[in-house]
């Protein structure tokens, strides 16, 4: 049986109804973004102006905000680069957030077309429909089937390790999950400190003791 697979996110479906309701979301999506775009450039260039007004019993702010936030859209990015900003990236659904993900897991993939090397899964994943050297094969109709194949099924591997990647982090609290890297207390970090008096106990005993606690991490 034939399915459909979205080149953008790699998601199959068994109808052409269930892919463009897929297709009619990201649009309806898109123009939300645009609608949130507007009303940032808006911000940037508007200026403070005074007033003598009572508070609105109804507050706006990004307290209130987030908890809206949160409910309409329960899928926050755990990355370091988003959960630090004072506004929440956050998505309806789980795949969306691995999508978006897929712009902080890095990489280093070879494209098996042009052969430019990409160290970010987004990029590798969008640059198969970029790819001047695959366009051009396929507009004279000579695209590598096994070349093809080898990049679409690595693009699918990726996106299934940024999926477990988000699981991971949704599970520890630990920022080393979240930048990606693997938790591990350096040997050189614990060391002997000499004082006048010889070796001090107690401050090997805090080195270990944070070593064990994953305070020392690889940047």
């Amino acid at each position: 049986m034939l399915i459909t697979e979205c080149s953008a996110c790699l998601e199959r479906f068994e109808s052409d109804k269930q892919y463009q309701d897929h297709v009619h979301y990201h649009k309806h999506r898109a123009d939300e973004l645009l609608q949130e775009l507007q009303v940032c450039l808006q911000h940037i260039s508007a200026q403070p102006r005074p007033i003598d007004a009572h508070p609105s019993p109804i507050s706006r702010s990004p307290t209130n905000l987030s908890v809206i936030s949160s409910q309409t859209r329960p899928w926050a990015c755990p990355h370091p680069d988003c959960a630090g900003k004072r506004k929440k990236i956050s998505f309806k659904r789980r795949k969306d957030l691995v999508r978006h993900l897929e712009t902080h897991k890095e990489c280093e993939e070879e494209c098996p077309f042009c052969g430019i090397l990409i160290s970010r899964v987004r990029k590798y994943c969008t640059h198969y429909d970029d790819c001047p050297v695959r366009l051009e094969q396929q507009s004279s109709g000579g695209v590598s089937t096994e070349t093809d194949t080898e990049m679409r099924e690595k693009r699918r591997l990726l996106h299934e390790e940024t999926d477990s990647w988000l699981g991971e982090m949704l599970q520890s609290p630990l920022p080393s999950i979240a930048t990606g890297q693997k938790l591990q207390a350096q040997a050189q970090a614990i060391k002997p400190k000499v004082t006048s008096h010889g070796t001090s106990h107690q401050a090997l005993q805090l080195d270990a003791s944070a070593a064990q606690k994953g305070l020392f991490y690889d940047e």
